[in-house]
């Protein structure tokens, strides 16, 4: 079974057991085995996308003057199973019993489900429409400001060999953890001693997660693939205690909703500010930061050596903050005569004293045609432009 939930929720009634989830269902084919659907926080689901695309709209079509009124039907999201639905609405009750067949899409061995939770409004990191992404980037105050760079291509380190595997099998995660280790081990490990550990978080589905019920009226839900931490925050078994780079990996082109993330919390321990990358791994390394004047900086180099040469700097740098919270950037091998700065937190500028400003405290928002991050996002050569 193939289980389907709304990032936006709503109340449903039904009669005397109170508040509970409306839940809809069609028949698919499950024949046709594929990776994750996109957007979505399931392992994999055994349906082609187009049919979800089809039943998304077909339940919005059927309820939009109701249980979906006001919800668009891109605001669905793919359970790959009733374990993977439980998983990630454990705090929601949910009927389980499906209310209605809304149709028929392939061969019937297989049923999809949607169901509208009970409660407040929940923002899922690739789905938010891009009004809303709009309005928080006026919110936040900030614009963008590009590093230029005279980059001599250094051909020493190759890129990254994708497999003829879905981009979240675990053989693909080992493979490219392990190319992207072994590419950074001198800088993780100083004087023969590990200080810096790249860490698996792909099953951590709620790392990212943002759920404060006292001051939010809605959730946000977020995931990683790798994070790279320090050695405080590996002996405390706690990534947040100081996680310098957050990675998550997308073989695909990515879409616009795709290049667009609600970011991790860059306000833990008052000691991090993550560096951001969106690479495909080999001729794409697209660095991000946050800047003490309140711009994030852009940064685009063409090969893998010349990447991993920048993430190697910024992971040597031990000094920690400056007194006013900087944090020194140097990349020293680009030549670039600026003083590069990163600070860990950009604050709004507006003032406003909301629940979207309370989001974004907690949630550092990038937003480019381009990419997305505080994150490092991997994508397939075939789609870097």
């Amino acid at each position: 079974m193939t289980w389907l939930c709304p990032n936006v929720l709503t109340k449903s009634w039904n009669g005397a057991a109170g508040y509970l989830n409306k839940v809809w269902c069609s028949e698919v084919a499950s024949a046709v085995v594929g990776v994750a659907y996109k957007g979505t926080t399931a392992n994999s689901v055994s349906i082609p996308s187009n049919y979800v695309d089809q039943f998304r709209d077909a339940v919005k079509a059927k309820y939009a003057d109701s249980h979906l009124k006001g919800i668009a039907s891109s605001n669905l999201l793919v359970y790959a199973d009733k374990t993977a639905f439980d998983a990630n609405t454990a705090d929601v009750p949910t009927n389980l019993q499906p209310e209605d067949d809304i149709g028929v899409y392939g061969a019937k061995d297989a049923k999809m489900y949607v169901v509208v939770p009970d409660g407040r409004s929940e923002y899922s990191i690739s789905t938010c429409p891009r009004s809303k992404k709009t309005l928080r980037k006026q919110q936040l105050g900030f614009g963008y400001s590009a590093v230029s760079v005279n980059e001599v291509v250094d051909d020493s380190v190759h890129g990254y060999q994708w497999p003829a595997l879905p981009e979240k099998h675990p053989d693909q995660r080992k493979a490219y953890m392990k190319y992207v280790e072994e590419n950074l081990r001198d800088a993780l490990i100083s004087s023969r001693k590990q200080k810096d550990f790249l860490k698996d978080v792909a099953g951590k589905r709620d790392l990212l997660d943002c759920d404060d019920r006292s001051r939010l009226l809605f959730k946000v839900k977020g995931t990683a693939d790798m994070m790279i931490i320090d050695e405080l925050a590996n002996r405390m078994d706690d990534v947040f205690a100081g996680h310098r780079v957050v990675i998550e990996v997308k073989k695909d082109r990515p879409s616009y909703n795709e290049r667009w993330q609600l970011l991790s919390d860059l306000k833990s321990e008052g000691r991090c500010a993550p560096l951001g990358l969106l690479t495909n791994l080999n001729d794409y390394w697209y660095f991000l930061w946050f800047t003490p004047d309140n711009k994030i900086a852009r940064m685009v180099l063409t090969c893998p050596a010349n990447g991993f040469k920048t993430m190697k700097e910024v992971l040597k740098e031990r000094s920690g903050p400056t007194r006013n919270g900087h944090f020194p950037m140097r990349v020293s091998f680009l030549g670039s005569p600026l003083q590069l700065k990163r600070q860990k937190l950009l604050r709004s500028a507006s003032g406003r004293d909301d629940a979207a400003e309370e989001l974004l405290e907690r949630y550092e928002l990038m937003s480019d045609e381009r990419t997305e991050t505080s994150h490092v996002r991997g994508v397939d050569k075939r789609g870097a432009s």
